[in-house]
């Protein structure tokens, strides 16, 4: 942002040398990163944040050097002799999309002589690096970059029936632009209209078909508040950015709409000639209202750790603009001022405070306190698959929460039964919030492999957006794992997870899911409620993602494994040795691990230390429609080293528990 030297002592008395002032609004915060030219042609670049529009515009930077120095502002001229006709008698106005423009005001001087701009004009924009173009013209962009308000004029005679609309722009509606450039809009734009076409491009630009010009005798004088999301989003999508645009992106005063549309008025009078109507067509049907803080000096000191008097406090507080009165001993209410809706807590003011009377008042302490935070149950559980999967060899990816439709349907594991869509989409296509995060995974999947990566072993955590029949959708966080190296690894990642959560894993139940190969699919729930899905991708959904290769994949929603999670405990390491009996149990085909190790934990004897699995088999010795499973029994006592009687014994016992309950026999 460029600031006149010369133009900022219009407001504000300046003893100081350009220098001196850089540095002063660089002590306060508006970094100046450059100074260009000297004395009277000096110009400071200053970089204002963009929280701060107020400081896009003269008054603005020369109400920060003032409260920083504790001299007073003195604001420019908008006295008005309002002698011509009634502004309704000469135009009417219709805001039909508040939403978009919450205030527009237009005022009307006629008689006006368009002519060059004085010399004084012409320097203090040539100054800020904008061209004159002529007195009408310069004068809005003089008030532009006094108030940080836009302007624009209007020639009346070419608005239709004198009559202002403020819409939405209509499906492939076409405005030619001040620059000649042809625009076609889609729907949803803020545009200033006549009954007839639109005439200029809300908070953009003006367009041709109303634009001043030599002869101009009737103007009509816009100045308004546009909604900064919408002005932001339609000079993004037509590639446009101008003075007035980038402004109104930020947010403007809603006040100062009315009082720069008066200064414009009072200047035009003055250089142009022409009389002006009484009063001004004013749409505003939400006024600011400021909001009300209360804030006690004690709070000020326990912020900052130091003792501020209390005048200081008042003399910063009111130099900002703020309405400041007493709220009992020690404490005030103060009313932010409208061109500052970035104060709204005690704390922002006391920010503001030591801002002002500098940072380097704050002493400096020795000693840090430090408290021992304990995680939440949820961040326990992210913390720990996020070292265990990569441990088991799986890399976490970071995807967003986009999709196209086709992809979001392919895989539906949480029952969701239709898609939420977005009126913005960040690429276009993806207009849909997922439902599942397993095409985002298989996303991330083709990519690698289309790329020659052989094995792709990935997991990410993140949110599904479900209809939940209210205005917001439930957003549910899961966790999917995704392996080209078959349902084994995928489900062998799982319930490793379990274990190192130390959580009892749900029971896995075959049953079909949307996206996964019939036989392949593996659900898991609690209370009537799924909790998981795991299982091999369908033909079709592998065809949709062109994928070469089968895919594995699991989805599990974190707040169950939050609710089965427990606490790390310790335990001594073990003082005596184990001893080891392997079992082969053929069981029928249909019979799942899952069942036989719930009949080895139920059936276990005692001195059971642990169940390792070993391998699956099937063969001549196993027979047709059986199987075998192959696992470890490890036997341990925590007070003494175990016989091979004692164990014989509890080994023995087991089976005669174990066989019946599955229904197997050992294999020979």
């Amino acid at each position: 942002m460029l600031i006149s030297y010369e133009w900022l002592r219009d407001y504000v008395e300046i003893t100081e040398s350009p220098a001196d002032v850089a540095a002063v609004l660089t002590r306060i915060g508006l970094a100046v990163e450059a100074l260009h030219g000297a004395g009277d042609d000096a110009v400071l670049d200053v970089e204002v944040t963009t929280n701060r529009p107020d400081c896009l515009g003269h008054i603005g930077v020369a109400r920060e050097f003032a409260v920083a120095t504790g001299r007073p502002l003195s604001l420019p001229d908008d006295s008005l002799d309002e002698d011509g006709e009634d502004v309704s008698d000469l135009a009417s106005l219709s805001v039909e999309s508040p939403r978009l423009c919450p205030r527009y005001t237009a005022g009307v001087i006629r008689g006006v002589r368009l002519a060059e701009s004085p010399d004084w004009l012409k320097r203090r924009l040539s100054l800020v690096g904008l061209r004159p173009i002529n007195n009408i013209v310069d004068i809005t962009n003089f008030v532009l970059c006094e108030y940080s308000q836009p302007l624009h004029s209007f020639d009346l005679d070419l608005v239709s029936k004198h009559r202002v609309i403020v819409r939405e722009s209509r499906d492939n509606e076409l405005i030619v632009l001040l620059d000649g450039s042809e625009v076609r809009l889609g729907r949803g734009a803020c545009v200033i209209a006549d009954p007839v076409e639109a005439i200029a491009l809300a908070g953009i630009m003006g367009g041709a078909n109303s634009e001043i010009n030599s002869s101009t005798s009737d103007v009509l004088m816009e100045s308004a508040s546009f909604d900064p999301v919408s002005i932001r989003r339609t000079a993004r999508a037509l590639g446009l950015s101008t003075e007035a645009s980038y402004r109104f992106e930020r947010g403007v005063d809603p006040v100062a709409v009315r009082t720069a549309s008066r200064r414009a008025l009072h200047l035009i009078r003055k250089l142009a000639g022409g009389s002006v109507a009484r009063g001004m067509l004013d749409s505003c049907p939400d006024p600011f209202a400021p909001a009300e803080v209360v804030l006690a000096a004690a709070d000020v000191s326990r912020l900052l750790g130091m003792d501020v008097p209390p005048g200081d406090v008042q003399a910063v507080v009111s130099g900002l603009g703020c309405s400041v009165s007493p709220a009992g001993e020690g404490s005030w209410k103060i009313l932010n001022p409208s061109w500052r809706p970035d104060l709204t807590r005690p704390a922002d003011y006391v920010e503001e405070v030591v801002r002002i009377l500098g940072f380097d008042r704050v002493p400096a302490t020795v000693g840090l306190r430090v408290s021992v935070v304990r995680r939440s149950p949820r961040e326990r559980v992210e913390s720990a698959f996020a070292r265990f999967l990569p441990a088991a060899g799986f890399n976490q990816v970071l995807t967003d929460s986009f999709l196209t439709e086709n992809e979001d349907s392919s895989l539906l594991p949480w029952g969701s039964p239709a898609p939420i869509r977005v009126l913005n989409p960040v690429r276009d296509g993806q207009d849909v919030l997922r439902r599942s995060i397993t095409p985002s995974l298989l996303n991330v999947c083709r990519h690698n492999l289309n790329r020659g990566i052989d094995v792709v072993r990935i997991f990410e955590s993140g949110p599904v957006y479900l209809r939940s029949g209210n205005p917001l959708p439930d957003e549910a966080a899961v966790l999917g794992v995704l392996s080209t190296e078959g349902l084994r690894e995928v489900k062998g990642a799982v319930q490793g997870l379990f274990d190192f959560l130390r959580a009892p894993a749900p029971a896995w139940k075959k049953s079909d899911v949307p996206g996964l190969a019939r036989g392949n699919a593996l659900v898991a729930g609690s209370d009537g409620r799924v909790i998981g899905v795991m299982g091999v991708l369908s033909p079709a959904v592998s065809g949709a993602f062109d994928l070469r290769r089968p895919v594995a994949v699991a989805e599990l929603r974190l707040d169950a494994l939050v609710d089965r999670s427990g606490d790390a405990r310790f335990a001594p390491l073990d003082r005596f040795p184990s001893v080891t009996r392997d079992v082969a149990v053929v069981v029928d085909e249909s019979v799942p691990w899952e069942t036989v190790d719930a009949a080895v934990r139920d059936s276990s004897p005692p001195l059971l230390a642990a169940v390792r699995f070993l391998e699956t088999y099937r063969g001549g010795q196993t027979g047709p429609g059986r199987k075998s499973f192959a696992f470890q029994m490890v036997y341990r006592s925590p007070e003494r080293t175990l016989t091979d009687e004692e164990v014989n014994s509890a080994h023995a016992a087991f089976l005669d528990r174990f066989l019946p309950a599955v229904r197997g026999t050992l294999r020979a």
